[in-house]
């Protein structure tokens, strides 16, 4: 991997894309790999050929080689089988191709094959969340008395692979050197690592300003056909049980507000079945998706922006909601302390919406903390002093 005097080979280790999978993860994966290029680094990255041919392109100066390491008789399982077999497939794509970097960066823990390896460089995870805290009891442990029961034998098998994969997380947070949790809330999950750790280092993720431009609440609220006397509250992200969306109709029919929701997943129509079933039509409004011009509108047009789900690393949604000037009603304090001033943390939602409905900030001091501190480049800033700190040692 060639690079130019100065600059740093970065290799990033990813299952997945923005253009293979929607998520959190796949988008700081990549905002962070052309926000490090454009700060002057060579940035490759490893990640899944989705239809299992593999390739290797170049976007925006990042290389991307997709690789095909699926065995045939796995590619016909929902791909969260595939990633099993990812950790190992990086560490020998890059020993078979000669992809010497100054560091590995690995989203999530996908180390293993690089931290066995005594000849690989430094490696840097960022941890985005835990078996436990982010997918147990983030969700899937509801989900599973749902459809199965609370004695169901799948209970038992889905605890012990959470016990498997947190100590095949342990192991790999034992190994690594540097440990870059995206808020203090992740680190609150890392019980086997200690605050005073000297490899721990929080780095948030950011968001784009240009994406999301300054749009006057009572313009978004004129074009959206909602009333200027309304109280908004919004929620914008993926329907998915996971996200608690359920507890929005609670805050419909116990708070005086108009409540829109936007978004798909797999349980938009479930949603929308129980807003008939509970008689809010008059009081929640279902948008689906929604173009990105209409998104910001509905930032801008909100009074609050509510996440309601107990399982978040970060939650970049807060970061865009606060671009347009919104605040914010969250369960848990994802954000960085500075931004917890624009927010009410509350457990029972339904309060910290109907307290968040007081809040008054100056919308425009608000975007401007946003911008100041958490733009995608100042998130690659921070990565690039760890790994230029790594490099030195």
């Amino acid at each position: 991997m060639s690079r130019t005097p100065g600059s740093l080979s970065i290799l990033t280790v990813a299952p997945t894309l923005p253009w293979h999978v929607r998520g959190g993860m796949e988008e700081v994966t990549w905002q962070t790999a052309t926000a490090l290029h454009e700060r002057g680094h060579e940035v490759t990255i490893l990640t899944t050929a989705m239809d299992h041919e593999a390739e290797v392109y170049t976007r925006e100066g990042v290389e991307v080689r997709e690789m095909a390491y699926v065995p045939w008789w796995a590619r016909g399982l929902p791909a969260y089988h595939w990633w099993r077999f990812f950790d190992t497939a990086a560490h020998e794509h890059a020993r078979e191709h000669g992809l010497d970097a100054d560091v590995v960066h690995v989203q999530s823990f996908y180390a293993a094959g690089f931290l066995a390896d005594p000849e690989a460089p430094p490696v840097a995870a960022t941890v985005h969340g835990t078996a436990y805290h982010h997918d147990y009891m983030g969700g899937s442990r509801e989900k599973l008395i749902e459809e199965k029961g609370r004695y169901h034998p799948r209970r038992l098998l889905q605890w012990l692979d959470i016990q498997r994969r947190t100590r095949k997380e342990n192991r790999q947070l034992a190994e690594l050197d540097a440990i870059l949790p995206v808020s203090d809330t992740v680190v609150s999950m890392l019980a086997s690592v200690p605050d005073d750790d000297p490899r721990l280092r929080i780095v948030p993720n950011g968001v784009d300003p240009e994406e999301f431009p300054p749009v006057e609440q009572a313009q978004a609220r004129e074009r959206l056909g909602i009333g200027a006397e309304e109280r908004v509250v919004l929620y914008l992200g993926r329907m998915d049980r996971s996200k608690r969306i359920g507890s929005l109709l609670d805050v419909a029919e116990q708070v005086d507000c108009q409540v829109h929701v936007a978004g798909q997943g797999p349980d938009l129509d479930r949603f929308r079945a129980l807003v008939d079933e509970r008689s809010l039509g008059e009081g929640v409004t279902v948008h689906g998706w929604v173009s990105d011009r209409k998104r910001n509108q509905l930032y801008a047009a909100a009074d609050l922006f509510c996440l309601p789900s107990l399982a978040e690393a970060f939650g970049m949604v807060l970061l865009e909601a606060m671009l347009e000037g919104t605040p914010a009603a969250i369960r848990r304090p994802w954000l960085p302390e500075e931004l917890l001033g624009f927010t009410v943390v509350d457990d029972d939602i339904v309060e910290a919406v109907r307290e968040g409905l007081e809040l008054d900030p100056d919308r425009k001091r608000l975007r401007e903390t946003v911008e100041s501190g958490y733009t995608w480049d100042t998130s690659a800033e921070r990565y690039e002093d760890v790994f230029l700190d790594l490099v030195e040692e």
